[in-house]
């Protein structure tokens, strides 16, 4: 069992590990969710027709 516990704990501090793989997907999730806020805002605050909050949206996030 400690020879297991050694092995995970290798694999998750390596450089190409789990976490860093978990870190992508974390700020993956971020990039979605600011995504989704400027699009939201535009079109409900701002009333921007959907088609160009989404390309809106999407052009922030490519430049961020």
């Amino acid at each position: 069992m400690g020879d297991w516990l050694k092995k995970v704990a290798r694999m998750i501090s390596q450089k190409g590990g789990i976490f860093m793989f978990l870190r992508a997907q974390l700020s993956a999730q971020m990039a979605t969710i600011a995504d989704f806020l400027v699009t939201i805002l535009l079109v409900r605050l701002f009333d921007v027709y959907y088609v160009y909050a989404t390309w809106r949206g999407l052009s922030m996030e490519e430049s961020g």
